[in-house]
């Protein structure tokens, strides 16, 4: 054959494979959506199966015979068996709860306490005027008052509102103090007065928070 004919066969038989190509994947393509919707179909034919067994298979109690059935397999005796087990597991865990209930509201004692007198340090500073954070160890409450003066206020009205220290903790001690009302001051120059607040709770777990006069730093520790 020569170069012509050879060429005319080529150009013949290129729209035929490029024919072929077409159909082989157009049948491809069906082929795989066909199986894709053949397989969401069987799930469907599942979940609907399942949910309309679950949906007749409801709650059956027949006068006080306490012969319930919530499902296939479960009786009501077996529930009550399940919350039996679960009252027993938090009896048994109770006290592990409580001991973690004591240390997280001390610990959200001393960062409250923290926050408030940082509060009122910044207020200080920013208005020009005195601040002070009032604790009363006999009602274990503290609250913020602003005075009227930079210094030597001779007013203090009470700013926000009466905070109440968790029944698990205890302000122990304000500048050595167990009883009645101490207040920590700070001043507009960013200065405060001295001393420490103690907090502690039952469990034995103590913390200390203390004043730097000089800089009205304010310092948590661990411990007395």
């Amino acid at each position: 054959m020569n170069q012509t004919g050879r060429r005319g066969a080529v150009q013949f038989l290129r729209p035929m494979n490029y024919l072929r190509s077409s159909v082989g994947s157009f049948f491809k393509s069906q082929k795989s959506r066909f199986l894709k919707n053949k397989l969401n179909f069987n799930r469907l034919r599942i979940n609907c199966s399942l949910a309309f067994n679950l949906l007749y298979k409801v709650t059956e109690i027949k006068g006080k015979k306490l012969t319930a059935r919530f499902s296939k397999g479960f009786t009501l005796v077996e529930a009550l068996i399940v919350v039996v087990i679960a009252e027993v597991l938090t009896v048994i865990a109770a006290p592990g709860i409580n001991s973690w209930l004591d240390s997280f509201e001390l610990k959200s004692a001393v960062r409250e306490i923290g926050i408030t007198m940082q509060l009122a340090r910044m207020k200080a500073i920013a208005r020009g005027v005195e601040y002070r954070v009032v604790f009363d160890l006999d009602a274990e409450t503290f609250h913020t008052e602003r005075g009227n003066q930079a210094d030597g206020s001779n007013t203090w009205m009470p700013e926000g509102a009466l905070t109440e220290v968790s029944s698990r903790v205890d302000i122990a001690f304000v500048n050595s103090y167990t009883t009645g009302k101490r207040n920590k001051q700070f001043n507009p120059n960013g200065t405060s007065s001295t001393g420490s607040i103690r907090l502690n709770n039952d469990k034995g777990e103590k913390y200390t928070i203390t004043l730097t006069p000089v800089t009205g730093y304010i310092k948590t520790v661990a411990g007395w």
